[in-house]
């Protein structure tokens, strides 16, 4: 799904991926307000039904990842090699776009992503820690304090990570 501004030029590019991996009111709210600012927002369908860390599979993590590197290059197609394209995620979405980082994207931002997935096997998926190490784009990565669903020894390794990355 492509949302685009109601008025005035496009500024870029931005690929909202679905926390829960389907497109919903609250994605389209969030598709629509960044819309307003000035970016066309492309909002990817990830999966048939609402996934979380507990029952996401590899294939479809693999296939997310996928869609998303897809709707980067369709609307760079779209805006023009001049417009750069970034991505934004929250939680297993946002685990979506560090494992997109190493292509595609000019910039990333992500909440309280899941950097370590009991899913991965690094033949078919690669842990996002090992993924974002070699991240082509600038990766934002906010998190809660409180935040308990990821532990803060997976944030602090992240930290490290994106500080010893080549951006």
């Amino acid at each position: 799904m492509l949302v685009n501004p109601r008025t005035g030029p496009i500024k870029g590019g931005i690929v909202l991926l679905p926390k829960r991996f389907v497109i919903d009111k609250a994605v389209l709210h969030s598709a629509q307000g960044i819309a307003n600012t000035g970016f066309a927002v492309s909002v990817p369908e990830l999966a048939a039904s609402p996934r979380s860390i507990d029952d996401i599979t590899v294939d479809e993590l693999v296939n997310a990842v996928l869609a998303a590197k897809q709707a980067a290059r369709d609307l760079r197609k779209t805006l023009g090699k001049t417009k750069k394209v970034g991505a934004v995620g929250a939680w297993l979405a946002g685990t979506v776009a560090l494992l997109s980082s190493d292509e595609q994207f000019d910039a990333i931002v992500v909440v309280c992503p899941f950097v370590r997935l009991p899913v991965a096997d690094e033949v078919v998926l690669r842990q996002p820690l090992t993924v974002v190490s070699s991240a082509r784009a600038p990766v934002l990565a906010v998190f809660g304090e409180l935040d308990g669903e990821v532990p803060i020894e997976d944030i602090r390794a992240l930290e490290k990570a994106l500080s010893s990355s080549p951006e």
